[in-house]
């Protein structure tokens, strides 16, 4: 067993501390006797987790021993602590030696290194003779609830978890992750199992402290949860001279598709072998993973089934699923599937009731190769900074607490919490000072034992408070202009239970409401598929869905009168949805636009959303006029600065005008005004050409942070998107995306090629295979929909709660259907430029073709009369003259004359 190396390793280094003290294998077996000496034989013993040596040495010592570790994290509240030891009648709790006053009574039967073991009792429960451990179901809503392991269980994951990492004696692991989960639990097994080194901290990746450790010890490998990996991605890892790391471990959550990518990239040079494993706490080690090579070419993928185990899918019936594509619950079967739960003393007696079977609560699809993708989750729960939290748990927690109503949903990015709060009357004795129209609500002070009131002027919901603004003891917060004084109810609650569930304070976004809000109440959280993924862009997470608001639903058809009541449930529903990103500009909707968004938004709090709008210089009349435009759209957008400006829409048009900036100044004028805090980042919009943007990126693009394009199935050859992208990713921009389903082109199509996207992904609709494009593109951050309607919204939503991208093989087929549709409504032109030497017009005939086959596919649009607009009239396609001369040498046979003719009567009308 892992746990028993001594004879096989007694001399070799096992731990090395921050103060790089040395403790042999044989050392840590000593020291575990000493520890155990004093208990009786199959002792169940709680041990408060910290990354040292008496901790970890104390849970070897009782799995050799043929004791009961119970795992927990170092950081539990006395009064949870106390409550656990009375339901599970432990034997002896492992503490540090600062918490030994939180046990009264017991015998101190082992004292050291700032530990202290606490004898409780003699007799302890009966266990069943197979189980040899218990760890917590990875969440920390203060459930009793755990799992148990046998020592086959913990051997089988150790095995395999070994054999992946190709670990081998010399090798050094460093760690800060605590291992009462599972993750790092089976790391550090794997790493004992073959005798390599384990250097413990509890310092940060951030803190200069852990990587001198780092160096000094000359660690060669690293486990990191998600977030953690991203911040080593914001600290620029590609750039840190670690030379010495030559494995990353990471699992405990989902990595970001292109974070995962940028990992490989960097691995792939470095050397470094990545490893991406997917587990739960009810199998101990990994059920799935992905090694260094899949990494680079399988996203959004947990990989393969490990060698020792299987997976299959199941549907809602228990049915076997065959079809790769058909999503359905992942079933895990493997020797190292634990026992079963416990919830109190009786369940210890239980034997093996999975039987090597673990029904995931994953739902997911299979590749043709084996490669296993997850689409959802069968049940409510998020796992933030790879803690698992259950959302039901945690309502009934809170409830039980606080005697109030709360509803908790989110993202693994952002737990809401949402607090009911109770409408009371007022006491006589403070009528005179209510005033009317004030609504009390009852608020409970618990730190000072005392009950509370805060009064708000109207009958309306209060604000919601950002967790930024949140202290201990806030003073006072301002809401609607007016001063409201804050009780510590909701601050406590907040901070309360941040530190329950072992997460940071900025994770949790909490919101007192007169009532939970309907779209909360109706949101269904049991999946993936009502969530909403995040994309990393600088330091901010973006909803990776963006609200357009080019297309606000209006009324009577006129777009010039936006049906404000319906695009405010929208934004509220957007908002309630985890959609954080609004775009608008000066003139959509004949103006209107920016109003109406500016009067949706303003309720919110300024922090919680991130708005777009754009300098309109697609009208050559308004480039004198950037400052009077910009000062114009903070007021109609009702703020005090943009947390995106763009340029807009660069192209044939107004690209000489853009360039001038000794004339106009567009771009050092906006680069001002971000100096002055009112632009936080900017960047551009494109139609134009590779060429247009190529010239202003050469101007501009060092002050330039993202450009947004026109770009999905259709447009990645017809408008040339993939050269866009291919320039853009010399500049290193982040990609905005506009036009994802081409006008609602993309939402509809026939039955041939709806019949053709069901055979590959048959509970995908077809709007959703536009977004799963963008989603296969690592560049696209931000993808922007301009919904008209509830449903569209909706719809959307549902799409954006999980990523993903299309295989190799859906892509190939999406591109090729997208050529067919092209090539039944458009003219062949190959751009070969026989015709243009024959022209006695000297006309573009090319550039003039595609023009005509944008309009035409379109079915009109501003994209061909803005081009146009750009060239002299003798060089548009009324100049032709019908001679047929470029016809004779068109290997295509277009009629180009034709089709000139036609291209002038649609421009007209």
């Amino acid at each position: 067993m892992f746990f028993d190396k001594e004879d096989k390793y007694a001399q070799r280094t096992m731990f090395i501390t921050e103060s790089h003290k040395r403790y042999t294998y044989q050392t840590v077996y000593k020291l575990q006797d000493q520890m155990t000496d004093q208990l009786m034989p199959r002792s169940l013993v709680l041990i408060l987790c910290k990354n040292c040596v008496p901790a970890i040495a104390m849970y070897l010592g009782l799995l050799r021993k043929n004791m009961v570790p119970i795992l927990m994290d170092e950081h539990v509240t006395a009064g949870f602590l106390k409550e656990f030891m009375a339901a599970y009648r432990v034997n002896a709790v492992l503490l540090p030696e600062n918490r030994r006053t939180e046990i009264r009574g017991g015998e101190t039967l082992w004292n050291g290194e700032g530990y202290s073991l606490i004898g409780i009792r003699k007799a302890g429960p009966v266990m069943s003779p197979d189980l040899a451990l218990l760890v917590p179901v990875s969440d920390r809503t203060g459930s009793l609830m755990m799992v148990r392991y046998s020592k086959e269980n913990l051997q089988a994951g150790t095995e395999s978890a070994a054999a992946v990492q190709k670990i081998v004696g010399g090798d050094r692991l460093i760690t800060n992750l605590p291992f009462h989960f599972s993750f790092p639990l089976t790391i550090l097994h794997s790493y004992i199992l073959r005798g390599a080194q384990i250097l413990l901290t509890e310092r940060s990746v951030t803190e200069r402290g852990f990587w001198q450790f780092f160096h000094d010890e000359e660690a060669s490998a690293l486990c990191a949860f998600p977030h953690t990996c991203q911040m080593l991605w914001r600290m620029h890892i590609d750039k840190m001279h670690i030379p010495g790391l030559r494995t990353l471990a990471i699992s405990g959550g989902s990595l970001p598709v292109t974070l995962q990518k940028d990992l490989a990239d960097w691995a792939s040079i470095r050397g470094v072998r990545l490893l991406i494993f997917y587990g739960k706490t009810e199998s101990a080690g990994f059920m799935a993973h992905l090694g260094s090579r899949d990494s680079l070419k399988v996203l959004n993928s947990i990989g393969r089934p490990n060698a020792f185990g299987r997976m299959e899918r199941i549907d809602k019936n228990g049915r076997l699923i065959t079809n790769g594509s058909q999503v359905g619950e992942m079933v895990y079967y493997g020797e190292n599937v634990s026992l079963g739960y416990a919830g109190n003393t009786d369940d210890l007696r239980r034997g093996d009731e999975h039987k090597g079977v673990l029904k995931t609560g994953d739902l997911a699809v299979c590749s043709e190769q084996g490669y296993y993708s997850i689409r959802g989750r069968s049940e409510r729960f998020l796992k933030v900074t790879g803690i698992r939290i259950d959302l039901d748990e945690l309502e009934r927690l809170l409830k039980d607490r606080w005697n109030r109503n709360f509803a908790c949903v989110g993202t693994d990015d952002l737990l809401e919490i949402f607090e009911e709060a109770r409408q009371v009357e007022a006491p006589p004795d403070d009528e005179s000072d209510a005033g009317d129209g004030l609504v009390f609500l009852e608020v409970e002070d618990n730190k000072k034992g005392r009950r509370g009131r805060r009064a708000k002027k109207g009958t309306g919901p209060i604000r919601e408070i950002p967790s930024t603004q949140l202290e201990e003891k806030p003073e006072e917060i301002k809401e609607g202009g007016q001063q409201a004084d804050w009780k510590t109810t909701n601050p406590t609650i907040w901070a309360w239970t941040a530190k329950r569930l072992g997460i940071p304070k900025h994770m949790i976004r909490y919101t007192i409401c007169k009532e939970i809000p309907k779209e909360v109440q109706d949101t269904d959280y049991t999946s993936k598929e009502r969530h909403m993924i995040y994309r990393t862009f600088q330091d901010m997470k973006l909803s990776a869905l963006g609200m357009g608001a080019m297309r606000l639903p209006v009324i009577d058809g006129d777009d010039s009168r936006i049906d404000k009541e319906r695009t405010q449930e929208m934004v509220d529903y957007a908002m309630a949805n985890g959609i954080n990103y609004y775009d608008t500009a000066w003139g959509y909707h004949d103006g209107n636009s920016e109003l109406v968004m500016g009067e949706a938004l303003k309720k919110y709090p300024r922090e919680n959303f991130y708005l777009a709008t754009k300098f309109p210089g697609y009208d050559l009349s308004n480039m004198p006029k950037v400052k009077e435009i910009f000062a114009k759209q903070l007021e109609k957008c009702q703020v005090d600065y943009f947390d995106f400006y763009l340029v807009h829409n660069v192209c044939e048009l107004n690209i000489n005008e853009y360039l001038d900036d000794a004339q106009f100044g567009i771009v050092s004028y906006l680069r001002e005004q971000k100096e002055a805090g009112k632009i936080r980042h900017l960047g551009f919009s494109a139609h134009g050409s590779v060429e247009v943007m190529k010239r202003f990126l050469d101007a501009y693009g060092e002050y330039m942070e993202f450009c947004q394009i026109q770009l999905n199935y259709l447009d990645y050859s017809f408008q040339d998107a993939k050269g866009k992208i291919e320039l853009l990713k010399e500049w290193n921009l982040p990609i905005w995306v506009m036009e994802p389903l081409r006008g609602g082109r993309l939402a509809k199509l026939n039955d041939e090629e709806t019949k053709l996207l069901a055979s590959l992904r048959p509970d995908e609709k077809v709007p959703a295979w536009a977004f799963r494009f963008l989603q296969s593109i690592p560049e696209v951050t931000m993808i922007l929909s301009g919904m008209s309607d509830y449903d569209q919204m909706k719809e959307n939503i549902e799409t954006f709660a999980t990523d993903a991208p299309l295989s190799e093989n859906e892509w190939n087929e999406v591109l090729a259907m997208a050529d067919r549709m092209l090539q039944t409504k458009t003219l062949p032109c190959t751009a070969c430029h026989y015709c243009t030497s024959h022209c006695p017009q000297e006309l573009d005939i090319p550039w003039l073709i595609e023009l005509y086959n944008e309009h035409g596919f379109t079915g009109g649009g501003f994209l061909a009369p803005m081009a146009l607009a750009s060239v002299p009239r003798e060089k548009r396609p009324s100049a032709c003259i019908g001679c047929r001369s470029c016809e004779a040498v068109c290997p295509q046979q277009i009629k180009i004359s034709e089709a000139m003719a036609d291209f002038t009567e649609k421009l007209k009308q």
